[in-house]
């Protein structure tokens, strides 16, 4: 192989990497964006000290929310809708933790693989949304009431 071709193809490759850090980079800034914005709300609105937890729900409106402890040391879940600038907080006690939101989508949906959950609020109420994949292959989504785990709503073969 030639040293001019080598040297093209090198340049290629070089330009292929930048383009590729490139999308890398502007794909991270939303979600630390959205996560910092949402602890600025979070701090100033429900007294929020830190984000344990960060999740993006995307459904009727994205929603943005925060588990973390106030500074009275509870648990509390933080919601902020950065289109209508809402915000929603309650206490953390006694509320569908993330893990429970797995295992009860597993009870409810025995014959599907089970895959990540993203807390949220839609229709004024915490809701947790599980994505799973059904025997077909096909997604899907499962959403819980976040206050009691009770099923809210099952979206299939998208």
């Amino acid at each position: 192989m030639s040293k001019k071709l080598f040297n093209f193809l090198l340049g290629i490759v070089a330009v292929i990497m930048i383009a590729m850090w490139g999308v890398y980079l502007s794909s991270q800034s939303l979600p630390a964006h959205a996560q910092a914005e949402t602890f600025a709300q979070a701090k100033a609105k429900a007294g929020i000290r830190q984000v344990d937890q960060f999740y993006i729900l995307n459904k009727k409106e994205t929603t943005y929310t925060i588990i973390g402890p106030n500074k009275d040391h509870q648990q509390m879940l933080f919601a902020y809708d950065p289109k209508t600038k809402q915000t929603k907080s309650v206490k953390a006690n006694g509320m569908v933790t993330e893990q429970n939101a797995l295992a009860i989508t597993k009870h409810d949906l025995p014959k599907v693989k089970v895959g990540e959950a993203r807390l949220g609020v839609d229709n004024d109420q915490f809701v947790w949304e599980v994505s799973f994949t059904d025997e077909k292959g096909q997604l899907g989504y499962h959403y819980l009431k976040a206050t009691s785990g009770e099923w809210y709503e099952t979206i299939n073969n998208l």
